[in-house]
């Protein structure tokens, strides 16, 4: 059984997926018993499936490589390993409508003041991110 797909981060994210002297990536290989190409021109990241069928995780590689390439620490997209966390973009312009004003308030509410509400997201045991200016918002959650 072979498993490849073909996605594009942002060029800016390339060096945090790569990782000092390839680490970050090739702990993403290792772990899900994957082989990951990176074109750095474009972004463009190819996960195929290699070895045992019972081992190889492409659609977890998949989330990993997508939620660092959406401003998730390699640290904090590794979790997506642990139990049955999974990744959820939830797109803030569904509760926002088209009002960027609107999706700033929500963003300030979930992030808080000074970062604070953060605090309450690692109670949850849940990893929070929100890249560059996009209207999205990253989460990394357990499922119990």
């Amino acid at each position: 059984m072979s498993f490849e797909k073909l996605i594009r981060i942002p060029n800016d994210r390339i060096g945090a997926l790569i990782g000092k002297s390839g680490n970050v990536k090739s702990s993403i290989e290792k772990s899900c018993h994957v082989s990951i190409d990176v074109d750095g021109d474009n972004g463009e990241v190819f996960v195929k499936s290699i070895g045992d069928v019972e081992k190889m995780q492409p659609f977890k590689a998949i989330e990993i490589v997508s939620a660092i390439g959406r401003g998730f620490s390699p640290e904090n997209a590794m979790t997506l390993l642990e139990g049955e966390n999974t990744l959820h973009v939830i797109d803030l312009r569904e509760f926002a409508g088209k009002s960027n004003a609107n999706v700033e308030r929500i963003k300030g509410r979930i992030i808080g003041e000074g970062g604070r509400a953060r605090k309450i997201w690692k109670i949850l045991l849940t990893h929070i991110s929100q890249f560059m200016e996009e209207p999205f918002l990253l989460l990394v959650m357990p499922v119990n």
